[in-house]
Formats: C-alpha cells, sequence, structure tokens
C-alpha cells in the first residue's frame, strides 16, 4: 500500500474527518492537502471560524501527511499562528509540507488558507513514529 493509499484509508476511518465534511484533496510524497467547509456550528460568538478548527484542519493535515505504511506516527507538539479570521461558511485548505525529518521524527509546515486562497494561519508541528 502507497503512502497515499495509506493516508486515505486512514481518513476513511476517522470519525472527526467524516463529522466535520473534511476533504482529503491531495497526498503524496511531498505534501498532503485537505479542505473544511466552516459550517455555522464551527463558528464563534462573532460568526467566524472558531480557532480551535482551524488547529483541528491543520493537525488533520500533519496526521495524514505523517502517517506511514508500516507504524503509527503521532504529534508530539504544535504551535499556530492565526493570521486572520475566516468567514461563516468559506472552505479552508490545509497544506501540510515536511520540513525536516529524521529517523522517527518529523517537523511540518501547514500553511492553512481560506476560500480565496489567503493564508489564515502558519502552524508548525512535531511527529514522532511509534516504535514497532
Amino acid at each position: 500500500m502507497s503512502r497515499s493509499e495509506h493516508a486515505r484509508s486512514l481518513a476513511a476511518s476517522d470519525p472527526v474527518i467524516a463529522d466535520r465534511n473534511i476533504t482529503v484533496e491531495c497526498t503524496c510524497d511531498d505534501c498532503t492537502v485537505v479542505s473544511m467547509p466552516m459550517q455555522p456550528s464551527m463558528c464563534n460568538a462573532y460568526n467566524i471560524g472558531h480557532g480551535a478548527y482551524i488547529f483541528m484542519i491543520a493537525d488533520v493535515a500533519m496526521s495524514l501527511a505523517s502517517s506511514v505504511e508500516d507504524g503509527t506516527a503521532l504529534a508530539s507538539s504544535a504551535h499556530i499562528d492565526w493570521l486572520k479570521p475566516v468567514d461563516m461558511n468559506d472552505t479552508v485548505r490545509a497544506t501540510a509540507t515536511c520540513q525536516y525529518a529524521s529517523g522517527r521524527q518529523a517537523r511540518w509546515v501547514i500553511t492553512v488558507t481560506d476560500g480565496n486562497d489567503e493564508p489564515v494561519a502558519i502552524f508548525r508541528g512535531r511527529t514522532q513514529q511509534l516504535r514497532k
């Protein structure tokens, strides 16, 4: 099973991905792209996308990007910078790229954009592959 097939298999069995209508747009060796519509239930009192959901879509992108055919990779740390708000009913897209990988560790940069392809957040995370 290829990395792409493995990531899509994981996505298909993840209830959070299904519950939030997250779409896997692309999975390849150098990046993973997922998208999600900002539903009214995902917005705060100001009718803008809640930051927790922006974090979540970035985390999902990193999770799928770091998936490996013969093991499990989990997030060990993450940091996000929110750049601008997202409107209700907009669609956000998270693109995960590997910045560095060595052994069982990897560092990721995930750019989250809005429907106009404008950056709304930059997420940086680390993953660790579990021992078999």
